[in-house]
């Protein structure tokens, strides 16, 4: 890119700001470690199963801080 022109730096790969997809995971994890709280395989499987389901995506591109991590909908 350096040889194009293309003016770019490294970012930090699980940045929220800049890798939306890390506000999931963040949701996801908040929900399996408040809620669901796993104490084997196949309850962990059901929890992302059913936050899964509840989840919109409306909560995909807003922050952890500003978010209802707790449930997505």
């Amino acid at each position: 890119m350096h040889n194009n022109g293309v003016k770019w730096w490294k970012t930090p790969a699980e940045s929220p700001d800049l890798n939306p997809i890390e506000n999931v995971w963040a949701a996801l994890k908040s929900f399996l470690r408040d809620q669901v709280k796993p104490t084997n395989e196949a309850t962990l499987v059901q929890g992302i199963l059913g936050k899964h389901e509840a989840c919109r995506m409306q909560n995909v591109y807003t922050s952890p801080s500003k978010s209802n991590a707790k449930g997505c909908g």
